[in-house]
């Protein structure tokens, strides 16, 4: 990896992980009244280049990590922790998910919801996905893909 494209990787890794934080923090508190629509919308559209730069980059990097070392135990050793780190971070998303939907009075298909008739990604909800669980989930998945891709063209 060239140090150009290192350094890329390191500023999308800092901007998606403020974009995240922030889009986090923008979710409105299930006790206060919203009624000017999602503003991490605003967020989403300026941090999507970031994003997508640094999920490139990440499965970038892990190909060129694993075609560099050629050792096959070793790929499916990192493959083996990252389903498993994914299927283990799937018990906090839920959970969360759960209180947060608890705490807004019931899905949005409840009348006494907080969020009744909401999109179910909406001004309520967005730490539902935006938070530290999904944007390390997010980073396993990415490596999950280039490492499965780099197996199946190993085995063409």
């Amino acid at each position: 990896m060239s140090k150009l494209k290192r350094n890329v990787w390191i500023i999308s890794f800092i901007v998606t992980a403020g974009g995240f934080f922030l889009l986090y923090k923008f979710t409105i508190h299930p006790s206060t009244v919203s009624g000017n629509g999602n503003p991490a919308l605003i967020i989403l559209w300026l941090f999507w280049p970031a994003f997508i730069c640094f999920y490139y980059l990440t499965g970038q990097t892990t190909r060129v990590i694993f075609t560099k070392y050629r050792n096959i135990n070793l790929i499916f050793s990192v493959l083996l922790i990252c389903t498993g780190a994914s299927l283990l971070l799937l018990i906090p998303i839920t959970s969360f998910a759960g209180q947060l939907i608890e705490t807004l009075g019931g899905p949005s298909t409840e009348p006494d919801s907080r969020i009744y008739r909401f999109p179910l990604w909406n001004q309520y909800t967005n730490s539902l996905f935006f938070n530290i669980y999904t944007f390390l989930l997010s980073i396993f998945v990415t490596a999950i893909i280039a490492t499965s891709t780099l197996l199946i063209k190993r085995g063409n």
